[in-house]
């Protein structure tokens, strides 16, 4: 039995729906102001973390909320950003480091045929941290957004499992990479098992 996951939680670089004070609002039932989350998302990488405060325009916010309220269809797209606010690292750009190896090339299947044993261990220490990291506002905001308007999708390149944690409506969000907690045999053909697994530690190898 071994692990296939399909990819990792890209930081998304065209469009979001709205940053941690937007939906911060939303999700404590305050009155919306919505930001850009792509221009102002705080960046974490494992070897360091920044925040940065945003400056918003005035004018942008209010040009924002009133397409918002007019918008009977909304495609969000979500990244590593919306994760790296509930602490778990991005693994892209500088400091994308784990153990000294670049975790961009542990996960992928080539890099499990070379080292089955370092890509478990990898994967085991991503799980340990999504599970161990709680959804933010933002994960709950875009949640509620979600149930209030039936014409909104979310495409989500993360694989950390907090959206579907706070009842994300599943048709509405689309997990673009996969999931941490799904894992199946390499072998699709001839064996076929696939599991929604919680448990860290799921191997022995």
């Amino acid at each position: 039995m071994t692990l296939l996951e399909p990819g990792e939680g890209l930081r998304c670089s065209c469009m979001t729906l709205a940053t941690r004070g937007s939906l911060n609002a939303l999700a404590h039932k305050r009155p919306l102001v919505p930001l850009n989350l792509i221009n102002h998302s705080p960046t974490r990488t494992m070897a360091s973390s920044t925040t940065t405060s945003p400056v918003i325009n005035a004018a942008d916010l209010a040009s924002f909320h009133e397409h918002l309220k007019k918008s009977a269809r909304v495609l969000a797209l979500l990244g590593a950003g919306l994760s790296a606010s509930s602490g778990l690292p991005t693994f892209r750009g500088a400091g994308g480091l784990w153990r000294t190896h670049d975790a961009t090339s542990i996960a992928t299947p080539e890099a499990f045929n070379a080292d089955p044993s370092l890509v478990w261990q990898f994967y085991s220490y991503r799980r340990h941290a999504a599970l161990q990291a709680q959804p933010n506002p933002a994960h709950y905001a875009l949640a509620k957004l979600a149930r209030k308007m039936p014409g909104f999708q979310a495409l989500s390149q993360n694989v950390d499992g907090l959206s579907p944690r706070v009842d994300h409506p599943p048709g509405q969000l689309q997990l673009l990479h996969g999931s941490l907690f799904e894992v199946r045999c390499t072998d699709r053909r001839g064996c076929g098992y696939s599991e929604t697994n919680f448990t860290v530690r799921i191997s022995d190898s």
